[in-house]
């Protein structure tokens, strides 16, 4: 864990962490095997007083706690695009993996870039931080685009609260894809894309081979529909396998979508009834 420190003159003042700097300095005076010449640390740049009592406070008084998302996404943004910290070391001290810390910078550089209003911090919220999160999934931005929008109008979707629950994001694909889920989207109000969805939804229904498959799949219980559905699975034919994987046909990134959903509630409700 780095040190913070803060400029001041022509030297570096320490905020947090000098009981690990006097450690260093006395290892260094014994003369201990290792490299006690230079410590990690995180320079704050012209902070307020404020800042610094913050800082001093939490660390001292309340204690050590979990960094909160956004900042974790601050700091590793901070070590990749200030400090030119490689991949590796990033890794080594922070976890993850490579993608999952490039999902957490991009998501921290477009929640600054389009979403925060830069003339009133009342506006930015910081915990909507994991809806720009889901924002970098596989085909989110793609759909966007796709239908003429921009990330400005993401971000806008997620002030206004048209997307107030931020594992909705996720079904950005759908939404968009649909031309009256679309217009009940970007047309309505506070948690309009909850309404697109269903509209989705029915649509989807609507669309299912005959009204008795229809009806059958409706009154199936879950474990007929599961079995059916892993028989499926396992019986896949590859060139099934190909176009899903290789999005061949029209609605594969929805398909996608819908099993990745099906999969999360899945698991969700097993960690429920599991004993």
């Amino acid at each position: 864990m780095p040190i913070i420190v803060c400029p001041e003159d022509d030297r570096y003042v320490c905020i947090d962490g000098n009981t690990r700097l006097t450690i260093y300095h006395e290892l260094l005076a014994e003369g201990a095997p290792g490299d006690w010449n230079a410590i990690s640390c995180l320079i704050l740049e012209n902070p307020e007083q404020r800042d610094i009592e913050t800082i001093r406070v939490t660390a001292h008084l309340v204690g050590a706690r979990e960094w909160p998302a956004y900042e974790k996404a601050r700091y590793l943004h901070y070590l990749r695009n200030v400090e030119f910290m490689d991949y590796d070391e990033l890794i080594a001290r922070c976890g993850g993996n490579r993608k999952l810390i490039d999902e957490q910078i991009d998501a921290f550089h477009d929640m600054n870039t389009f979403y925060r209003d830069v003339s009133s911090d009342d506006a930015f919220q910081v915990d909507r931080f994991s809806g720009f999160v889901e924002l970098q999934r596989k085909n989110v931005k793609d759909a966007i685009f796709s239908a003429d929008l921009g990330l400005l109008d993401f971000g806008n979707w997620i002030r206004s609260g048209q997307i107030y629950k931020l594992a909705d994001v996720r079904k950005l694909p759908w939404v968009l894809a649909d031309e009256e889920a679309k217009n009940t989207f970007i047309n309505g109000g506070v948690r309009s894309i909850e309404d697109a969805i269903a509209i989705v939804e029915e649509n989807r229904r609507k669309d299912t081979k005959s009204p008795a498959e229809k009806t059958t799949v409706a009154k199936a219980s879950m474990a007929v529909l599961a079995q059916a559905l892993l028989e499926k699975v396992k019986s896949m034919p590859r060139e099934d396998y190909l176009a899903l994987r290789d999005r061949n046909y029209e609605t594969a990134d929805q398909d996608v979508e819908l099993l990745n959903d099906l999969a999360e509630n899945l698991l969700d409700l097993l960690r429920d009834v599991s004993k």
